[in-house]
């Protein structure tokens, strides 16, 4: 947990989040996940590989008051980040600032 408390202290925005992610049931218990994701209070949203290291940073549109739920689909590879308006963003996170693909 050193390294994920180390991490944090990077960030400017305050940890409102963490969610480790898994492929399985069996990855969660045997290898601890393949990543994690912090959301912020700032609405963005952080994934960091196994190593803890910044993978990718999701920042929501500009007019995103809050996020209500973020959710990450193995089968796609992508993140959706539902809003408090209702709209769902799609993002791929294969660079460091995630790109919205959807709205």
């Amino acid at each position: 947990m050193k390294h994920l408390a180390k991490q944090f202290t990077h960030s400017n925005s305050i940890t409102k989040k963490l969610v480790i992610l898994c492929k399985s049931a069996e990855e969660k218990f045997t290898k601890g996940g393949f990543a994690i994701y912090v959301q912020c209070e700032d609405n963005s949203v952080r994934i960091l590989n196994e190593e803890c290291q910044a993978k990718s940073t999701i920042y929501p549109p500009p007019t995103a008051m809050d996020l209500v739920s973020v959710q990450y689909c193995i089968t796609l590879d992508r993140f959706f980040l539902l809003l408090e308006s209702g709209s769902i963003c799609i993002y791929n996170i294969e660079k460091e600032t995630a790109i919205l693909e959807k709205i």
